[in-house]
């Protein structure tokens, strides 16, 4: 964004690379090593700055013990998720992919 003087103005990233407790965290490097455990369909992970907790919204047939067991192989803890929300259905676009503002918004109550 410019402002009125004319100088570039940063307003957030627009990735999904997070910084959480001094570490530079890529969102998609976690749902990769979530997407490799066969009992998730489909998954999304966000970030939710307000609590400092890294969101992974999934369907399938595993909890979030099972999930973190998947994990403590391929991911150094910082980076696990702390809030798992087990759905029957992520929402979509009518493309077909992972509506993450929809997912965002129903999980912040919006």
């Amino acid at each position: 964004m410019v402002n009125q003087d004319g100088l570039f103005v940063y307003l957030c990233r627009r990735d999904g690379q997070i910084k959480r407790a001094g570490y530079r965290i890529e969102l998609g490097e976690i749902e990769t090593a979530l997407s490799a455990l066969p009992e998730i369909r489909e998954l999304a992970c966000f970030y939710d700055a307000d609590k400092d907790k890294i969101v992974c919204a999934y369907s399938g047939d595993i909890d979030a013990n099972g999930i973190v067991a998947g994990l403590r192989e391929v991911l150094p803890k910082y980076m696990f998720p702390n809030v798992f929300l087990p759905m029957d259905k992520l929402p979509h676009t009518p493309n077909g992919k992972i509506d993450r503002v929809r997912l965002k918004d129903e999980y912040f109550g919006g």
